[in-house]
């Protein structure tokens, strides 16, 4: 029962960042690998919030803002230094995970 409850878990983890790579994907036909740098940037401050002692709500919260402000910065290296969507998603991903 603990390893069907484990991998639940696991799947509902992940469930999330390959919604997020469907959308970008299908529904806005733009290969943007963001997700990718995101998804670990999420973990990281949620890590760091979480031992600080902050409640799991706000914690929660911080991460999907600091999720989206990814995004936000590849949609602007994209639309105002006119660089491809592949290309802005590699270099934003490359600056999360350094």
């Amino acid at each position: 029962m603990v390893f069907y409850l484990t991998a639940l878990i696991q799947g509902l983890c992940l469930a999330a960042m390959g919604l997020g790579i469907f959308i970008t994907m299908k529904i806005f036909r733009i290969p943007d690998i963001t997700t990718d740098g995101s998804y670990t940037l999420g973990a990281a401050v949620t890590a760091v919030l979480l031992t600080q002692g902050w409640p799991l709500l706000p914690v929660a919260g911080a991460t999907v803002l600091v999720g989206a402000l990814a995004g936000v910065m590849t949609g602007l290296v994209h639309t105002r230094l006119k660089i491809d969507a592949l290309l802005a998603g590699i270099l934003v991903m490359t600056g999360l995970y350094s």
